[in-house]
């Protein structure tokens, strides 16, 4: 469960809307895996938890994620897999976005896609993939401190 906590993580994620890509978005933030909790629902063989972050700087200054993530941990929780679904909620709208991917001792990858129709606001139309990549820094009492950044380029 340690592990679980420590692994768990969104990451770098960079969303690519394909080669007319007029606008690039991108932010960063950082949190400790302290601030998840853990989903009412579990999945078999995981864990799911859930915990927001707020983006800092660029395009996405001061917007936030709900963060929904089940980990499925193997060979006794040295690698793994993940799965995300997170909702960006900005002052002039937002967007879904869905990722898989996995985790080990160097870190975790991943890749996804912006959820069609999720956009509303000046993030209307949205689409695109997304890969994530990212390190884990062990922390205190079990946690971990977790630091992404989020690339959007936006489609004309």
């Amino acid at each position: 469960m340690r592990l679980l906590r420590l692994c768990s993580a969104l990451a770098a994620v960079s969303i690519v809307a394909g080669p007319a890509a007029a606008e690039t978005l991108r932010s960063e933030t950082s949190f400790n895996t302290g601030v998840q909790q853990k989903a009412e629902q579990q999945p078999a063989g995981g864990m799911a938890v859930t915990y927001p972050v707020t983006y800092a700087g660029g395009g996405l200054d001061g917007c936030t994620a709900d963060v929904q993530e089940s980990l499925f941990p193997y060979e006794e929780g040295s690698w793994g897999i993940y799965e995300v679904a997170a909702k960006v909620a900005c002052d002039d709208g937002g967007f879904a976005f869905t990722s898989t991917g996995s985790w080990d001792a160097k870190g975790f990858h991943g890749a996804g896609r912006v959820t069609e129709g999720s956009g509303t606001g000046s993030y209307a139309g949205l689409a695109g993939r997304l890969a994530q990549s990212g390190t884990v820094t062990p922390a205190s009492e079990g946690t971990a401190d977790i630091a992404y950044v989020i690339q959007i380029d936006r489609p004309d």
